[in-house]
């Protein structure tokens, strides 16, 4: 006897668990356009994520490390975490985006279509105990009504518990549709320490990819493995999908937002991500809109889980100093106050030769 598809367990009543379970809502999530295999597509709708072995030759990892290798110079910051997307010398920022492009693009187009790297850069965690990445969605930079973006990520050296890999939590992509915001990273960090009870660490080997969607909510461990690990990352959105950002109203009332459209050449532009106005995300074609609070509970949690038969998991603390642990013992960082810190306080590299 056949086995029922996974995407149909979430189906009750023809209403997809899976889709907005906190919030009442009509919004149904675009399709993986960028993606050519429909099992890609399904992969990443019923659980948010998909891990392909080996996708990179050994070729392909080396020209990354080596181009790496060449060009990069680590900044001390925070955060423990470099991220050449938000170096602040943009000449450099540019030329780490082209070529990482000519490098892993042939070997891409073999699973995606018509699609646009956002940009493409290096993420860096830097062997420091006490640092880890907290609990966050990757920032939203379309509109999520016409198009699902994903996130490519692979590893230029092997990954394990101890050198900080991505801890994912499945089938939560879809909690904040359609449009997201500061109000998700607060309902987030409310939940934080009952979010990391269902986390999935993705250990990988250099050259294996990793393609989640951009909405999944993960975090990293901190690394303690003695050598700083690096990986290639980017956003890929279908190629005719518009760049736009929910920002805050200036001077406005709490629920007072706006969309946002603007272009990729403003991401080269000096970056604020907590002040939106003053970089190159203050866009430009605005459009109103109100973006109300809300709040999930742990026991909602744990029945939304249980519903659709998420287990729980034990990812083991690596140090006493491991923050990761808990985001409730600090004031919690939202991604745009870690991002804020990456840019100001990298030291600026050298310019890659072409």
């Amino acid at each position: 006897m056949q086995s029922e598809p996974e995407s149909n367990k979430h189906v009750e009543n023809g209403i997809d668990a899976l889709i907005s379970p906190f919030f009442k809502t009509d919004w149904k999530p675009a399709p993986y356009r960028q993606l050519i295999q429909e099992e890609h597509k399904q992969a990443l709708h019923d659980s948010g994520y998909l891990v392909l072995k080996q996708f990179f030759s050994s070729h392909t990892v080396g020209k990354l490390n080596k181009l790496f290798g060449e060009h990069q110079h680590i900044g001390v910051n925070e955060i423990g975490m470099f991220m050449s997307a938000y170096s602040k010398d943009i000449v450099y920022r540019k030329e780490v985006h082209r070529r990482i492009g000519v490098i892993i693009e042939p070997e891409l187009n073999s699973i995606f279509t018509a699609f646009k790297p956002v940009i493409y850069n290096f993420v860096i965690k830097e062997s420091r105990p006490e640092h880890a990445l907290p609990v966050h969605q990757d920032l939203a930079l379309l509109d999520e009504n016409l198009a699902s973006p994903i996130n490519i990520w692979t590893c230029m050296v092997d990954t394990d518990i101890n050198n900080g890999p991505v801890c994912l939590i499945p089938k939560t992509q879809y909690f904040f549709p359609p449009h997201r915001s500061k109000h998700s990273d607060a309902v987030i960090n409310n939940i934080s320490d009952q979010l990391k009870e269902y986390a999935i660490p993705i250990c990988l080997e250099a050259g294996d990819l990793l393609v989640f969607d951009s909405r999944l909510i993960h975090y990293s461990k901190p690394n303690i493995s003695g050598k700083d690990r690096m990986a290639a990352v980017c956003y890929l959105y279908p190629d005719d999908a518009p760049f736009r950002m929910i920002a805050k109203v200036m001077d406005g009332k709490d629920d007072e937002f706006e969309i946002r459209d603007f272009e990729r050449e403003d991401l080269f532009r000096e970056m604020n991500f907590e002040d939106p106005n003053k970089t190159g995300f203050a866009g430009r074609n605005t459009e109103p809109i109100i973006l109300s609070s809300v709040a999930i509970s742990p026991k909602q949690l744990d029945d939304y889980f249980t519903k659709l038969k998420v287990p729980k998991t034990k990812i083991p603390i690596l140090s006493a100093a491991d923050p990761s642990e808990s985001d409730t013992v600090r004031k919690p960082r939202t991604l745009a106050e870690i991002f804020t810190l990456i840019s100001a306080r990298l030291k600026k590299p050298k310019t890659p030769s072409s």
